[in-house]
């Protein structure tokens, strides 16, 4: 198949990898960059976060709240402050780069924030936030879902610390572009990974299907998670949604429709 990613580069080139491995033509179009917080003024990272010793526990709702959380607590003695706090992950992608932190205490949601805000709830009684301090929400400047007001629904303090944006691009890029318009050798799947990532690719490609002079064929979406998918069906695509929201099941959902293409 032909597969256009619209994952942060990073993450696009790390799934394009075995996407190509399976035999797949795989066009990269980040519809998202990912950049940290400007350093304050102090110079230390660490001061974007609150004192470590208001916080019970952490929440974590992507991967890229992983890495610039790490950015922030890479100083031994500013990580050992954290280090044995919760730390409640929104799914199995962002707790592996948990684990891979050597993180001490790691609660893994079932890949969304109602879900990640019910394991937290869970495990009040256990972590006695009324004793121990808030939540701490390591968070991007564009943030989808109601974490605090679920928390705070259940009485559970919550912060956020705001250490990355997601900015949006500009448009797909040209190679999309063009493949898109390309009846011969038309893009057979999109893969989608976050909500804001969906309603931008939908965006970029309403602003090209209005400019073409020939209608667009659309692309099969490929979702991380079943909001995703009925976002983008509500879009008029048609979509699959991985069994899990990790990049292996989403592995998994191409080569399972790959099969069911080429029978």
């Amino acid at each position: 198949m032909r597969i256009l990613v619209t994952r942060p580069m990073a993450d696009a080139l790390a799934l394009a990898e075995p996407l190509a491995a399976q035999g797949h033509d795989v066009l990269l179009s980040p519809v998202i960059d990912i950049e940290p917080r400007p350093d304050p003024l102090s110079g230390h990272l660490s001061d974007l976060l609150p004192e470590a010793d208001t916080i019970a526990a952490l929440a974590l709702t992507s991967v890229n709240g992983v890495r610039a959380f790490a950015a922030c607590v890479k100083d031994r003695d500013i990580f050992a402050q954290w280090a044995d706090k919760p730390a409640f992950a929104v799914g199995p992608q962002t707790a592996a780069a948990l684990a891979a932190l050597k993180w001490a205490q790691i609660h893994q949601a079932e890949g969304d924030v109602a879900a990640l805000a019910a394991c937290i709830v869970d495990k009040a009684a256990e972590i006695d936030f009324q004793k121990h301090g808030a939540v701490l929400h390591i968070a991007g400047r564009h943030q989808a879902g109601r974490l605090q007001e679920n928390l705070q629904a259940a009485n559970i303090a919550y912060e956020k610390a705001v250490l990355y944006e997601a900015v949006a691009a500009d448009g797909l890029n040209a190679a999309a572009q063009m493949a898109l318009l390309d009846d011969e050798e038309p893009v057979d799947a999109v893969i989608v990974y976050s909500q804001r990532s969906a309603e931008l690719f939908c965006r970029f490609y309403s602003a090209l299907h209005q400019t073409a002079d020939k209608p667009l064929l659309k692309p099969m979406a490929i979702c991380l998670s079943p909001p995703i998918a009925a976002f983008m069906q509500a879009q008029g695509f048609i979509c699959h949604s991985a069994a899990t929201p990790d990049g292996a099941a989403v592995l998994q959902l191409v080569a399972q429709l790959t099969e069911a293409v080429s029978q």
